[in-house]
């Protein structure tokens, strides 16, 4: 017969580590933040590419996508900032304004 043993991580009974799920927890919100507004920028440089003037819709969109690459690394390396995909995504608007009119 199987020894029961009430302690390690996956047994039942075992105590919780509430500390470490908030932590975790928290670390998914801020990571669903950052990456649900650089989907976002990744959509304005689509419709860049696709709405925009022949040249200057590639190239602003080309550029608005290595914008989004590293405001999404800053994003990261600030804690989860949502900040500056934000930036990027405002600045976006502005290149498609400038594309499409």
């Amino acid at each position: 017969m199987a020894e029961h043993v009430t302690h390690g991580p996956a047994e039942i009974g075992a105590e919780m580590d509430y500390r470490e799920h908030e932590r975790t927890y928290s670390a998914f919100i801020k990571a669903s933040q950052v990456l649900t507004v650089a989907t976002l920028d990744v959509v304005l440089a689509l419709v860049l590419f696709a709405f925009g003037s022949a040249s200057v819709g590639f190239w602003l969109g080309s550029l608005l996508l290595i914008m989004t690459i590293a405001a999404t690394v800053m994003g990261f390396a600030s804690r989860g900032s949502w900040k500056p995909p934000a930036v990027v995504f405002a600045i976006g608007v502005l290149f498609i304004i400038l594309a499409v009119a």
